[in-house]
């Protein structure tokens, strides 16, 4: 069964991801591939949350 993505877990992880980057010195090149992919991923989704709160809230300003 698949779980469904959510802002909060999204925005965890990737603070997990960017403390992995801050951390680690040497990074193996395949590792740091996954990591930029996967960060991709949850940015763009988190950022279309942000984007769809902005529109809500810009359209109960307009009632």
């Amino acid at each position: 069964m698949a779980t469904k993505q959510n802002f909060k877990d999204s925005y965890n992880r990737l603070q997990e991801i960017s403390n992995i980057l801050d951390k680690e010195e040497v990074i193996d090149v395949d590792q740091l591939i996954k990591l930029q992919e996967e960060a991709k991923k949850l940015y763009n989704f988190c950022n279309s949350k942000l984007k769809e709160l902005d529109e809500k809230l810009d359209s109960k300003d307009e009632v």
